[in-house]
């Protein structure tokens, strides 16, 4: 009886206040004695004796408070991504941004095809033309070897262009000019002989011979020939140019011939020159 009472009040230690519960305590000896709370333990006997312990619950006491909340646990994996939700509804138009920077301009596109011709157009005035036709009615000789001026004492016609000091062609306009010459000379020795002849410009009171405007002609016995070539000249207005001669010999002449007979012939001067502007 002992041992069982031992065993009821661990029991209750355990259970502590939060049962509340009614034991019945029944023991059988060895002898086949039955005892219970109510009957006394048979203290003579000697033989084992089982107990048996009866747990009788009584009603249900009152919730205790809750406990405190424990620790937060480790976070679960990711779960899978949902499915993609219907489309929202359009928003309002937002106002109008600034104007951007030009871009830079493109490429050329190929040409177009040709129009058609227009119609010509009324003429428009026309441009002045500088020139001078002149030629000289005299033999001219010069001493060997020494420079001397052509001379030109005729006129034919002119704009623009005169001639002054007898030799010196003027020019009243600036432009591009194209000076003719034609010369008929004679050589009576029979021995050889070195005609040249040149340019030579006069602009603002300064002369100099024209650089690179020389032609040198070599001649055998007695003979008449023509001297004919011409020159481009760059003028400025005021400008005056030269043709010159010298020949090594005496006898050498630009050669003016009257009219002839046999058949008739118009006089021959000794010097012809035509001035034209070329631009």
């Amino acid at each position: 009886m002992v041992a069982a009472s031992c065993a009821v009040a661990a029991l209750c230690a355990l259970l502590g206040t939060a049962v509340a519960a009614t034991f019945d305590v029944r023991w059988t000896t060895g002898d086949g004695i039955v005892g219970g709370a109510d009957a006394p333990y048979p203290q003579e006997s000697t033989a084992p004796v089982a107990s048996t312990v009866v747990m009788i619950e009584g009603p249900a006491g009152p919730r205790g408070a809750p406990g405190p909340v424990g620790p937060a646990g480790p976070a679960g994996p990711t779960g899978p991504a949902g499915g993609r939700g219907r489309r929202g509804a359009v928003g309002p138009t937002g106002p109008i941004g600034p104007a951007g920077p030009a871009g830079g301009s493109g490429p050329a596109g190929p040409a177009g095809p040709a129009g058609p011709t227009g119609d010509t157009g009324p003429q428009g005035p026309v441009a002045p033309s500088w020139y001078g036709s002149f030629y000289d009615t005299t033999t001219q000789s010069a001493a060997a070897n020494t420079a001397t001026a052509m001379r030109l004492d005729t006129t034919a016609f002119s704009s623009g262009v005169s001639v002054v000091g007898g030799s010196a062609i003027s020019f009243a306009n600036a432009g591009i000019y194209d000076v003719q010459f034609s010369a008929q000379m004679r050589k009576d020795s029979a021995s050889s002989a070195q005609l040249d002849i040149w340019l030579r410009l006069v602009r603002g009171g300064s002369t100099v011979d024209v650089p690179d405007s020389n032609t040198s002609v070599l001649l055998g016995t007695a003979r008449k020939f023509v001297a004919a070539w011409d020159f481009m000249v760059a003028v400025e207005a005021g400008d005056q140019y030269q043709l010159m001669w010298s020949a090594d010999d005496p006898t050498m002449v630009l050669l003016y011939q009257p009219p002839q007979t046999g058949p008739a012939r118009p006089a021959t001067p000794s010097l012809i020159v035509s001035v034209v502007q070329a631009g």
